[in-house]
């Protein structure tokens, strides 16, 4: 963004709404490592609109895509370890700019927050029962156990 508001002579917000309608339309794409790059479809003008429009990447927003959000950070961390997790990966799975995260988590350590919260939150807790309050305890250590062992 810096470069493109640099060369061009514009705001920093104007090269970030171009560089997202250049992605909406598929003509740029996020890689790791790399940042946007031109995309492979986008980079001929034999591409057509619609085959642009079927690569586009769905973007992030709202609470439906936040879930989105965390459940794709959640399966990163799932395969390949929680230190795998960053902003830049996850963009790179969604499709989308890194910097766009940051309108739904602040931070990393908040993605870790929310990620931790939402996996917690698959955790059915068992209504008091009647064998007493150490079954019950018991009861959810297990299921506990069972939902950490899920996400190793």
């Amino acid at each position: 963004m810096r470069q493109i508001a640099r060369r061009w002579g514009v705001a920093v917000a104007t090269a970030t709404k171009v560089t997202a309608l250049l992605r909406a339309e598929g003509l740029v794409e996020a890689r790791v490592g790399a940042g946007t790059v031109v995309s492979a479809s986008g980079s001929s003008a034999a591409g057509s609109v619609s085959t642009r429009a079927a690569r586009r990447p769905v973007p992030v927003g709202g609470e439906p895509q936040r879930d989105r959000l965390l459940r794709t950070a959640i399966a990163i961390a799932d395969t390949e370890g929680l230190e795998a997790v960053s902003m830049r990966r996850l963009a790179a799975e969604l499709g989308v700019g890194p910097m766009s995260l940051y309108r739904y988590v602040a931070n990393k350590d908040e993605l870790l927050t929310q990620m931790a919260d939402a996996v917690f939150g698959e955790l059915d807790l068992p209504e008091p029962g009647v064998l007493g309050w150490r079954a019950d305890l018991e009861r959810i250590a297990r299921l506990q156990w069972q939902l950490c062992r899920r996400h190793l």
